[in-house]
């Protein structure tokens, strides 16, 4: 396997993408992830990856995976080689776990065909087929710069590794193109039925990765800061969150029990949810993480930490309850985060959270581009782990109505709730030339107890 780095500045999480196959790093070179990622692309799967490489990926706390097209089974044979790994966000794009397949994948005889007449001319029908158009292709690498033995190696190479013929909630999800003349779309679909998160985008084979990458990833730098700059304000603008952490804290209550293990809150923020549970919490027994500072004045032992990353070094068993509201639709991957949950909880240990359904924000889906990962309570079913049983799973709406426009975009700023850069002026002016003046909040609250 081929590994070059894109981006290398000992950021804390890597962007690790899978190339497909006759392609490498330089099909990426205008894809900038958000801050504090670096970037690495694979290809070139007629090797596995070495120690030296696999120790370099392990090395990070937070790996975001994001394979397409022949990286798509590469990839998956990776993962399951290496289970060490802090993979978070898994991403299928244009490719399935059978590569070659008549139903599932390309047709055996299409495959055939092209290891045995593959030469320069036909690579470059092939990157026209793969981008959708001549000019498309011209902006990629020339077929002559790649060694033809090779790709033909590489192809028996995958068409040789492990398939699996039944999707799989080891990826968090699919993406597929509805103009895809290399996998065929329909293949696609058949392999990945059942899938709890697919999404289908207007695109040929090669997607605007450019475009596409930015928005699967969370842009935690941005997050932090975007809270950090509301502290002040949050409290008195942030009456739905307010409401939220009530209700939370209320199931919470319900179905506890006495426990001396740790209480872990996630994303306390202003201590909204903290205050309501602090006094049934014995002193010294609670922990808050949080991207941003923590307050002083709340409770408990305080650790400024990425909780998606951080929850990953917890020893097994360890804590007797996690709570968090309205803070995991900002992970990477809130399945990713449901295991590790699963697996720091102690026997009997509650977990209860509340993050928000697809629907949130829904007057202003389309004027925002960097949007959470939202989750719908049929998502939440399909990748819960097996050892915790589900005690609620319930979902409301909350509406806030604002005297104007402006009043809407304040209520951004003075709560942090939106990711919207600082100066997007062309976002807030949208907003404001549609006339939008109210705001639907879609929380969704799970509480789950791990089995004994």
């Amino acid at each position: 396997m081929k590994l070059e780095h894109i981006s290398h500045k000992n950021a804390p999480r890597l962007l690790l993408v899978f190339s497909g196959w006759a392609s490498d790093a330089s099909f990426f070179a205008g894809t900038v992830p958000p801050p504090g990622y670096d970037f690495a692309v694979a290809s070139d799967y007629r090797t596995p990856a070495s120690a030296a490489q696999t120790e370099q990926i392990a090395g990070y706390s937070e790996v975001c995976l994001i394979a397409w097209s022949f990286g798509v089974p590469a990839a998956n044979r990776f993962m399951l080689d290496n289970p060490h790994i802090r993979f978070t966000l898994r991403v299928a794009i244009n490719g399935t776990l059978v590569p070659v397949d008549n139903l599932l994948g390309i047709p055996e005889e299409i495959f055939r065909g092209t290891i045995e007449h593959l030469d320069t001319r036909n690579l470059s029908k092939f990157m026209r087929r793969e981008t959708g158009s001549a000019s498309a292709a011209a902006s990629l690498p020339g077929a002559e710069t790649f060694d033809i033995s090779a790709l033909k190696d590489e192809l028996r190479a995958i068409a040789a590794l492990p398939q699996a013929k039944n999707s799989t909630t080891s990826w968090d999800s699919v993406i597929i193109s509805s103009r895809d003349a290399i996998i065929p779309t329909d293949n696609q679909r058949r392999f990945w039925s059942g899938h709890p998160d697919i999404h289908e985008i207007d695109a040929p084979h090669l997607p605007d990765f450019a475009a596409l990458i930015p928005s699967l990833l969370s842009d935690k730098d941005l997050v932090s800061r975007r809270f950090s700059d509301s502290t002040s304000t949050y409290n008195a603008n942030a009456g739905a969150q307010r409401e939220i952490a009530s209700r939370l804290a209320a199931l919470w209550r319900a179905y506890r029990t006495e426990s001396t293990l740790s209480v872990l809150e996630i994303g306390p923020g202003t201590g909204l949810l903290t205050k309501e549970i602090a006094s049934m919490v014995p002193s010294g027994e609670m922990e808050l993480w949080d991207l941003s500072d923590i307050p002083d004045s709340l409770p408990g032992r305080k650790t400024k930490c990425d909780a998606e990353a951080a929850i990953s070094f917890v020893p097994a068993n360890h804590f007797g309850a996690i709570l968090s509201a309205s803070t995991i639709q900002w992970f990477n991957s809130p399945a990713t985060f449901l295991k590790n949950a699963a697996r720091v909880l102690a026997p009997g240990g509650l977990l209860a959270v509340s993050t928000f359904t697809p629907g949130n924000f829904r007057e202003l889906r389309p004027y925002l581009t960097n949007t959470p990962h939202y989750t719908s309570p049929d998502t939440i079913r399909a990748v819960i782990p097996e050892t915790l049983e589900i005690l609620e799973l319930s979902e409301e709406e909350i509406r806030i109505d604002f005297p104007s426009p402006r009043h809407l975009l304040q209520h951004f700023r003075y709560t942090g709730v939106n990711a919207m850069h600082s100066g997007d002026t062309t976002t807030a002016r949208a907003i404001i030339s549609a006339g939008i003046t109210s705001l639907t909040y879609t929380p969704l609250y799970l509480v789950a107890r791990k089995k004994a």
